[in-house]
């Protein structure tokens, strides 16, 4: 008889014993032919910590982690147990201990990890769980049992930390001079300057590896926006051009008073005029007319144009526009920022743009940086640029900001960092989100491609 058959019939053997034991004046024992694991729990489990000590040194350490708040899930019909809320990174699974209740007693095995083999589980043994491990559940009556497979799941990357993938190098995003982005219709687009003609490349925001130059309607300079039904693009000579799909362009209109588009709503599309005004088309871009501003329009960003649109939080009807640029006083240490609240449902109550004035005193200003970028990201915005302009004093790429109110104060913030080996221009990058929580970082002069993402938004 093999061992394995040995162990199966322990059970049986137990309850025989314990039958020979009982006289007739005995409490008569109730065996049941019926097996289920009722609540399965993992004890503490040994994680090793990353930090650093009080005078910024990397440190290690172990910690005893208790785990009897992540519940284990335990389907009967497929037999299946696992935690749905992962455990945070570099957890010794190992070696883990368990707690496992039984319907009426029942008897727990593990099989053996290279076998078939069997093992009485103890409170007290050690179990390997870095792969999933099948339980059997006997009746105690030994005549009946049930097969779990058990998968304790273990996050691969930290909560609060932003990770980056490097795709593969681009030969023709390293040629792109004053490098834009734009996410649409499930595409990443850069688009730029290539040796006199504006060319435009795409790739699906699930590769980033493999990119397609598109069709353009123009190859002078071009601007773009999109809100979100249609992209649009701005040629130099003034005509405007509209897409589904970014294959196919139709001419929408041509109007010498526009120069650059800036930014989108759902219900509205903004450009800069050749006089430096915003202009609105609420018509999809047929018709423009000069927009309203509640400040003087000479603090209007002249270039490094980013227009960001975000849905309010509490309202899916209004629509926050954020418009962030540089101006071309060389003595201006900040960048400038305009906002504007825009009523999807009820235009009339769309607000003016207004002038986000920095308050006397606040050290948290956007710097003037050049070829500034800022994108959508966490409910917030994420700036990056290069070197800084005029009298502001900062190495490009030394950092991101982050800003939690639109624009109005910027922080450093510790979850957020570039990539160590990014290689760019200082004046030709884009940094744009795309509708799966990634962040594209995109590098003139050598191509590179980065993909990155805050952990906890993309855990599924």
């Amino acid at each position: 008889m093999n061992r394995k058959n040995i162990i199966a019939i322990i059970p049986l053997v137990l309850i025989a014993l314990l039958s020979s034991c009982i006289n007739d004046d005995s409490t008569e024992v109730e065996y049941y032919n019926d097996a289920a694991i009722t609540s399965f729990t993992l004890d503490k489990v040994d994680r090793t910590i990353y930090t650093k000590n009080s005078k910024g040194k990397d440190t290690v350490y172990v910690s005893s982690l208790s785990c009897g708040g992540y519940t284990f899930s335990i389907d009967q019909n497929s037999g299946r147990i696992f935690n749905l809320d992962s455990l945070p990174t570099n957890m010794h699974i190992n070696k883990c201990l368990v707690k496992i209740y039984t319907k009426n007693s029942g008897y727990i095995y593990i099989k053996n990890l290279n076998n078939d083999s069997l093992k009485a589980v103890m409170e007290t043994d050690s179990i390997d769980f870095s792969v999933p491990r099948t339980l059997r559940c006997y009746a105690n009556n030994g005549a009946w049992y049930r097969d779990y497979v058990v998968d304790v799941r273990v996050h691969k990357e930290a909560e609060d930390s932003v990770y980056w993938k490097q795709k593969a190098d681009n030969a023709d995003i390293a040629k792109l001079k004053q490098m834009k982005a734009i996410h649409f219709n499930g595409k990443v687009l850069a688009y730029g300057e290539d040796n006199g003609t504006y060319k435009v490349f795409a790739t699906e925001n699930t590769d980033g590896n493999s990119w397609k130059q598109l069709s353009l309607p123009e190859t002078s300079y071009l601007s773009m926006t999109s809100d979100g039904n249609l992209l649009y693009a701005l040629s130099a000579d003034a005509k405007l051009y509209g897409s589904i799909d970014t294959e196919q362009w139709t001419e929408i209109s041509q109007n010498t008073q526009l120069k650059t588009l800036v930014a989108a709503s759902r219900t509205e599309i903004y450009a800069m005029s050749t006089e430096g005004k915003i202009m609105k088309s609420s018509d999809q871009g047929v018709t423009w007319t000069e927009d309203n501003l509640d400040s003087d329009a000479g603090m209007l960003p002249e270039k490094d144009f980013n227009g960001i649109t975000t849905a309010s939080l509490t309202n899916s009807d209004i629509d926050k526009v954020v418009l962030i640029g540089n101006r071309n006083d060389t003595n201006n240490p900040t960048s400038v920022v305009w906002s504007k609240v825009v009523d999807t449902t009820m235009p009339s109550k769309t607000q003016a743009w207004m002038y986000q004035e920095y308050s006397e005193g606040n050290r948290h200003q956007a710097p003037a940086l050049e070829s500034l970028c800022v994108t959508t990201y966490n409910k917030g915005l994420i700036m990056i640029g290069g070197d800084g302009l005029g009298t502001v004093r900062a190495q490009a790429f030394d950092r991101i900001l982050f800003s939690y109110d639109n624009g109005q104060n910027w922080w450093s913030d510790d979850r957020f960092y570039l990539p160590q080996n990014m290689k760019s221009s200082k004046t030709s990058f884009a940094l744009v989100s795309d509708s799966n929580n990634y962040l594209w970082l995109l590098c003139g002069e050598t191509g590179q491609v980065w993909k990155g993402h805050l952990s906890q938004l993309t855990w599924q």
